[in-house]
């Protein structure tokens, strides 16, 4: 997987979320993707991604560069967790399927 051809597509087609209604959809898919870290096992590096990227969203204020850096975490998240169908935020396919 290409991950910067991934990327600049994403970021080529993503639109901003900004309203407290997708920040409240935020914390709910974070929480649902940790219940399902806990069971499989893996809740400690998932915690450790969310706060890497977090910390590096914190601290750039260039909005391309914060598209960047959240495609490139979604995408370790996607990686820890084996998915290798297609990811899609937003109507935006951001992932394509992983042929395996």
């Amino acid at each position: 997987m290409d991950i910067d051809k991934i990327v600049k597509e994403m970021l080529n087609q993503s639109q901003e979320y900004h309203t407290p209604k997708a920040k409240n959809k935020e914390a709910e898919y974070r929480s649902n993707l940790i219940g399902l870290a806990r069971d499989m096992g893996c809740e400690e590096d998932l915690k450790q991604i969310f706060q890497k990227y977090d910390d590096l969203l914190r601290s750039c204020t260039n909005p391309q560069e914060r598209k960047e850096i959240s495609a490139r975490g979604i995408m370790e998240v996607n990686n820890l967790f084996n998915f290798y169908g297609p990811l899609s935020v937003g109507n935006v396919q951001v992932i394509p399927a992983n042929k395996k």
